[in-house]
């Protein structure tokens, strides 16, 4: 499932990966290796054999075998048979395919008979023993489709150390890079060179498919593949991730940027199949004009110097994401988001026309889920919201900007507030009307009748990332207050640590639903201009219980799973709220939950021009 995928990933990239090694989870899953690796020592003694067929679906394939090692990395496929088969799964007949570091080649012998006579296997196996037992076991299976090189693949050209084991089949050999300690090995001396430029010279077929498995090199044999991974034809990497030597050298956050690469390079897909194998892929040409419908292959650094940020008009934009697309529903088009250097608000870019944006709120499965009666009891979110105004604004006139389905207008009402809405979803002012007897307009803020200082309070609850001009549609909310009146806003944060741990699979990184993140430093930028002097900016890490349980049914509803927002949701929901409180604390008074709290007051001027 999405959500499932997305947690394994950011628990691969995190430093929550570097902290399960240094508690010994790394060591028990050893100690079961060791065990199994008994296993096989004894069962090679008891029945010696210099041979051993493996099948794989309906492919066999032999190998030489001269001790219990090789007879264990060869029946087990080195414990990595079940992604031997998902690549296999999408290799064609014909394809070229890439085995960069071959080890004895068990991955070897099977793609070249997946690829058939019309294709080609080119392997690169710079330890001397490995490169001859790959060859020996290439003559057993009489394969004559395959290139084998002894040089390893880099961003370099140099002359290094690799690091061997004392067999040829432990699988651990590595170049000695500064920092490693003590080599656990023999030492024996070996040739980098540059991926591009080595397949240039000897005039090699550009691979369809490439599989890696460079124990701690990953990122410089990639990066000196860059040309060639940027070629249409390359739609398919399977990448080994050796995080312990990574993590051992410091580079802990290497697979990060091993997946942005492979991601700049138009791999439109990223799949972390395990905690060392990652998939990436090509989206297939459809309904893009014949071109692939994934992100650009190359991640540009600026966007075009005409586009502006909406809150400080500065042109200075960073790309961040590409590729993005609407989460609740399939939709065809890809968005990107970039951040503004100078007040750090991400906008989507460029901006949705007003016709997209009209079509996708008039969409009656827009937020459906909302339209149910809730009572006050079940509105904490909404019950907590009026709590805090309490120390802000005496009850008067309320205006909910994008009051949805009413909830809140229901609760403020039942506290004494005179309440109005303005929701421009017609599904959604309709039920608040008919449910909740509200008074929801659906006109443009602009063609509202009230008088000016007519409203004691004006809150925008999830609303101000919906606004292609979150400035403009501030100036015009400015005249409705009376002098001294309150502003209240809810927005997503985008310095939130829940961001900067998901990234792009940050749950409210949805274009073009929403079309900006603010962080603290950009709200208040898009407060003084406005109008209104900022009294205090608040975050917390989550949402109350209720809004929680009701995102995580959400959540799983999309997922396809049928599931009740009472019962054994609820009842898991509240011990866990319970358990984290310390910590999302810590993060509220840091600023760094997941959304922000922002209470301003109407100040004398109406806002400065920019």
């Amino acid at each position: 499932m999405a959500w499932a995928a997305t947690l394994k990933q950011k628990l691969y990239l995190s430093r929550t990966r570097v902290l399960m090694r240094r508690a010994g989870i790394r060591r028990a899953l050893e100690l079961v290796a060791t065990l199994r690796a008994f296993g096989y020592r004894l069962r090679y003694r008891l029945r010696p054999s210099e041979r051993a067929m493996v099948r794989i679906r309906e492919q066999a394939a032999r190998f030489v075998v001269s001790s219990s090692d090789e007879m264990q990395r060869v029946q087990t496929l080195g414990g990595e048979k079940k992604f031997l088969e998902r690549l296999l799964e999408e290799v064609r007949s014909g394809d070229v395919a890439y085995d960069i570091g071959t080890s004895l080649g068990l991955h070897t012998v099977f793609l070249a008979k997946a690829v058939g006579d019309a294709g080609c296997v080119i392997g690169f196996e710079p330890e001397a023993r490995s490169y001859q037992r790959c060859r020996e076991n290439l003559r057993l299976n009489a394969l004559h489709n395959v290139r084998l090189f002894d040089c390893a693949l880099a961003d370099e050209e140099n002359e290094v150390q690799l690091v061997v084991g004392e067999s040829a089949a432990s699988g651990v050999h590595h170049v000695q890079r500064r920092g490693d300690g003590h080599a656990h090995g023999w030492l024996q001396p070996i040739r980098l060179v540059v991926g591009d430029r080595f397949i240039a010279g000897h005039g090699l077929p550009a691979p369809d498919v490439l599989k890696l498995d460079v124990e701690g090199m990953e990122e410089e044999v990639l990066r000196g593949l860059a040309e060639t991974l940027r070629r249409p034809n390359c739609r398919l990497v399977l990448c080994e991730v050796h995080f312990a030597i990574l993590d051992q050298r410091g580079r802990w956050d290497a697979p990060r940027r091993i997946q942005e690469f492979l991601v700049s390079c138009g791999f439109g897909t990223v799949d972390w199949l395990n905690s060392g194998h990652l998939l990436a892929r090509k989206d297939a040409p459809s309904a893009c004009g014949g071109a692939p419908c994934a992100k650009p292959s190359v991640l540009p650094k600026r966007l075009d110097p005409t586009e502006h940020c909406v809150v400080c008009g500065h042109t200075a934009l960073s790309a961040v994401y590409q590729g993005l697309r609407f989460r609740k529903k399939p939709l065809p088009k890809t968005y990107a988001m970039a951040r503004c250097t100078r007040c750090r608000l991400l906008q989507v870019s460029p901006r949705p026309d007003p016709a997209e944006l009209a079509e996708f709120y008039r969409d009656t499965d827009y937020w459906a889920e909302e339209l149910v009666v809730r009572s006050p009891g079940e509105c904490r979110l909404e019950t907590d919201i009026l709590s805090r105004l309490g120390g802000y604004v005496r009850c008067g006139r309320v205006l909910d900007v994008g009051c949805g389905a009413g909830h809140f207008l229901n609760c403020a009402r039942r506290r004494g507030w005179e309440t109005y809405g303005v929701e421009i979803a017609p599904h959604s002012a309709e039920f608040a009307r008919a449910s909740y007897g509200l008074s929801v307009l659906t006109q443009p803020i602009e063609e509202l009748s009230f008088s000016a200082g007519f409203f004691d309070l004006i809150t925008l609850i999830g609303v101000i990332e919906h606004l292609p001009h979150p400035m403009d549609f501030l100036r015009r909310l400015h005249p409705l207050l009376k002098p001294g009146g309150v502003l209240f806003l809810l927005t997503d944060n985008g310095r939130s640590w829940l961001h900067w741990l998901m990234r792009e699979q940050f749950p409210w990184i949805n274009p073009p639903e929403h079309l900006q993140l603010f962080s603290p430093r950009s709200i208040q930028a898009l407060l003084e201009p406005s109008g209104f002097a900022t009294l205090r900016v608040e975050s917390q890490e989550t949402i109350p219980e209720d809004a929680a349980i009701r995102g995580l049914a959400a959540l799983l509803r999309r997922n396809g799973r049928q599931v009740s927002e009472s019962g054994a949701l609820r009842k898991g929901i509240r011990p866990l709220l319970w358990i984290s409180y310390p910590m999302r604390w810590l993060l509220w008074q840091m600023n760094l939950g997941a959304q922000l709290y922002v209470f301003a007051r109407k100040s004398d001027s109406g806002g400065s021009k920019l």
